[in-house]
């Protein structure tokens, strides 16, 4: 059966399957447009959710790591030394940079700074055997200690294996540091050993050096031998004074106190959902409030 059709004035007959054929196509085309249609409003969607959930979760990471914060600046503030535990935190808890986990979500490290490297007067030996400790020569631990000197001093001279004005295309300061990433433009340092180093090094300054608080590379350092037995011990959360002086034979004189002192960096990190936050912070702690009620002091703050 055919049917009759006018085209410019013509009678065309289209056959009935043919004119279905083409139906079909229009509805097939339809379809698939409809298809993207709701495809785009669908990932769209999704995308919107997303958008809202990373939000959502970057507010609760926020508030995980102000929850720590305060817990962990509680148990500093509240907790005294006794004649049998000098650091009479928490089980878990330490002073040397050691992940705690607060919760399922947060880890914190704890580091008293005196038990760090201090970049404007730092003991030269101490700095040298680190670097070295690190993997760098002899020449490179010299280099980069005399010119971390020479950075700063306020005169031109340059110490042995320094470097003074002339040496650098900006610097140096000829004053005391005040960002510890300014060392990273010392004469000899390198990315790597400044990925190493930095977190040795402190730019607020404890009034004494406390190597039972020290981190690996440092405590070795020090010791200048094998400190596997104070590892050990601090792994174990046994560590005392008196074994610290027992092992090592070193005890309280000037410029060397194994007690805890008032200032510690903090570094939070938490991992809820899509949000990944950081927050590291340098405080100084004073148990006994000022007169405006203060026990905190923030000495430095970064996310």
């Amino acid at each position: 059966m055919q049917y009759r059709q006018s085209f410019l004035g013509m009678q065309v007959r289209v056959p009935i399957r043919k004119q279905t054929g083409i139906a079909l196509l229009q509805v097939l085309l339809i379809s698939a447009i409809i298809s993207v249609l709701a495809l785009y409003f669908t990932i769209t969607a999704r995308q919107q959710v997303s958008v809202a959930q990373a939000a959502n979760d970057r507010v609760l990471a926020g508030l995980l790591i102000r929850s720590a914060e305060s817990k962990v600046l509680f148990e500093l503030l509240t907790k005294e030394a006794t004649d049998s535990h000098l650091y009479p935190l928490p089980e878990g808890y330490n002073f040397y940079a050691t992940p705690i986990e607060i919760d399922q979500y947060t880890k914190v490290k704890i580091q008293d700074v005196a038990g760090l490297i201090n970049t404007e007067f730092p003991d030269q030996t101490l700095l040298r055997r680190t670097i070295q400790n690190l993997g760098g020569t002899a020449d490179i631990a010299s280099t980069i200690t005399d010119s971390l000197l020479d950075w700063q001093d306020s005169d031109d001279l340059k110490r042995l294996n320094g470097a003074e004005k002339g040496d650098y295309e900006i610097g140096p300061r000829n004053a005391p540091i005040t960002l510890k990433s300014e060392v990273r433009l010392i004469k000899g340092m390198d990315d790597e050993l400044w990925r190493k180093l930095e977190p040795l090094l402190s730019v607020p300054r404890a009034s004494y050096f406390n190597p039972m608080m020290a981190p690996e590379p440092v405590l070795k350092a020090y010791l200048n031998s094998d400190a596997n037995d104070i590892l050990d011990l601090r792994r174990k959360g046994s560590l005392t004074r008196s074994e610290f002086s027992q092992l090592t034979g070193v005890y309280d004189q000037e410029g060397i106190i194994l007690s805890k002192s008032d200032l510690f960096r903090l570094n939070i990190q938490v991992n809820y959902g899509q949000a990944k936050l950081e927050k590291e912070m340098t405080v100084q702690l004073d148990p006994y409030a000022k007169a405006d009620g203060t026990v905190v002091d923030s000495v430095a703050s970064n996310w």
